[in-house]
């Protein structure tokens, strides 16, 4: 007599066509039909789907659209001989049928992020309500080959944090998940290309002459915070400094203001009759630095109609072929601000 043995049956959508398969063991004559019988497991007497079929392999097709999302069903399959008489019957098996689960990853947006170190963040909804259990995160070069992966995460929060990425470099990225019952689903590879500045900068370099060891002991601190461009590609000059008179640059990581804090900043040529500086709070009140009649002003706003201080300085300054060197400090809740001429960008210390 024959056994056969239906193979376990993940969750799938009941829009699709789906093929069961199935094991024999003892067989004594070929197989030449065998029979799926689907039932509803809350009432075996509702029979959902029942068809005899011609089939040497040990597989069995149920068209889409035969059985219902968001119920359990109960399976079992019966072979027969060449004569169509039954030589054996397997034991049930459970499943469910689901919608597919609607996933996103909305870091991306039109195909870029923003910086070196990209948090990227998904979203997971699914019709009939069935949890999410664990997820994974799959990062792959411009050839589509594996690069880097997170672990298997178990939370309802869906992220993973990706550094080192190449401006300007195609990648790919997937959102993999598995359900609570084993349902598993993918976003696919979806393309993305990191775009940011990371600035030229100078260093300062310490030597030391180590005489007894015949050597020379370099020592090299470094510091770089990655920038956005809204227009690419970034212009340098010859010094080393970006033109952003006729293009801008953001900065969205690197930086945490809070109680007493100092920024100083070195800028030569700036636009008269313009705002050159901004730093906006994640509250949207914002202080804007000015530059007008060879003076810098700073405004402390509360939003963009809303002045709350203004600072005027004192000396009138010419930017052009000038190094600026600005200071603004905010301390116990008042700010302060000054300026100098400096001098070319290799008289910074």
């Amino acid at each position: 007599m024959a056994i056969p043995d239906l193979r376990k049956v993940f969750p799938f959508p009941s829009t699709d066509d789906y093929t069961f398969r199935f094991n024999v063991e003892g067989i004594s004559q070929q197989i030449f039909y065998n029979e799926l019988e689907i039932k509803l497991s809350s009432d075996t007497s509702q029979i959902m789907y029942k068809q005899r079929i011609q089939e040497f392999r040990y597989q069995h097709t149920v068209p889409a659209n035969t059985l219902e999302n968001g119920k359990q069903y109960v399976a079992i399959v019966k072979v027969y001989n060449n004569a169509n008489i039954l030589i054996g019957e397997s034991n049930p098996i459970f499943f469910y049928c689901f919608s597919s689960p609607i996933l996103s990853i909305p870091t991306i947006v039109n195909g870029e992020v923003g910086s070196q170190t990209a948090m990227f963040k998904g979203t997971y909804e699914q019709s009939e309500g069935e949890l999410l259990q664990s997820y994974r995160f799959k990062l792959y070069n411009d050839n589509q080959v594996l690069i880097s992966e997170s672990p298997e995460i178990y939370s309802d929060t869906i992220q993973y944090e990706f550094s080192d990425l190449e401006s300007r470099q195609k990648y790919y990225i997937e959102l993999q998940v598995s359900t609570i019952n084993e349902m598993t689903h993918s976003t696919g590879l979806i393309e993305f290309t990191p775009r940011y500045v990371a600035p030229r900068f100078s260093s300062a370099i310490e030597l030391e002459n180590l005489s007894d060891e015949a050597s020379i002991l370099v020592t090299c601190n470094v510091i770089r915070i990655i920038g956005i461009p809204d227009v690419e590609p970034v212009i340098y000059t010859d010094d080393g400094m970006v033109d952003l008179r006729d293009n801008g640059v953001w900065f969205d990581e690197g930086f945490k203001l809070t109680g007493n804090w100092t920024i100083q900043m070195w800028l030569k040529d700036i636009v008269d009759n313009s705002v050159f500086f901004q730093l906006i709070a994640r509250d949207y009140s914002k202080i804007e630095l000015e530059y007008k009649n060879n003076k810098i002003k700073l405004y402390k706003m509360l939003d963009e109609e809303y002045i709350m201080q203004i600072l005027i300085g004192e000396n009138e300054i010419s930017t052009t072929n000038n190094l600026i060197f600005i200071c603004i400090k905010h301390i116990n809740g008042l700010y302060d601000f000054t300026y100098e001429t400096v001098g070319d960008l290799n008289d910074i210390s």
